[in-house]
């Protein structure tokens, strides 16, 4: 049962907090804002003004710091874990690229597993929408298409669900 607290700044450091033992640690590996945090059983992931992402592990009561890898050549707009050995980020750049958790370490550094386009008309505008029960994510363009991305184990699926009409989506979708 993790307490802990994790903050990005703005000049791309990265504070965690420890509720229970009150200590902080402190992290900076970017130059660009920290603009997304994500969370997993032992990893934490982090995507910057930078276009990286970086991993971190959680053992013992302490984050370490694994590494990172700039996997897009725009705005990352989504970060999710979509399965225990499964990260993927998608960007504007309308790549979604999936790092690889079992084989990334301090020694390997970030391991990416596949890099594909997922966007070919539009630009990726938003993809935060994960089902980590179902190993699914959604993502949105400026086209209007709204594409469910469906892990079975050893790769990916892709199915248009929506067109939706006038105006593309900008903010994080939510299933509920």
């Amino acid at each position: 049962d993790q307490q802990n607290l994790l903050l990005g700044r703005s000049n791309g450091a990265l504070e965690v907090y420890d509720k229970k033992n009150r200590q902080t640690q402190h992290f900076r590996h970017s130059r660009g804002s920290v603009t997304q945090i994500r969370v997993r059983g032992s990893y934490m992931a982090t995507s910057d003004e930078d276009k990286c992402v970086a991993l971190y592990y959680f053992e013992n009561n302490t984050y370490t710091y694994l590494g990172k890898y700039r996997s897009h050549r725009a705005e990352i707009t989504g970060l999710c874990f979509v399965s225990d050995t499964d990260l993927i980020s998608v960007s504007r750049d309308g790549f979604k690229v999936t790092y690889d958790l079992d084989k990334t370490s301090i020694r390997n550094g970030v391991v990416l597993k596949s890099r594909e386009r997922c966007e070919r008309t539009g630009t990726q505008t938003t993809s935060s929408c994960c089902d980590i029960k179902n190993n699914t994510l959604i993502t949105s363009s400026t086209d209007q298409k709204f594409v469910n991305w469906s892990y079975d184990g050893s790769s990916y699926e892709c199915t248009l669900l929506y067109v939706t009409s006038n105006h593309s989506a900008t903010h994080p979708l939510t299933t509920f």
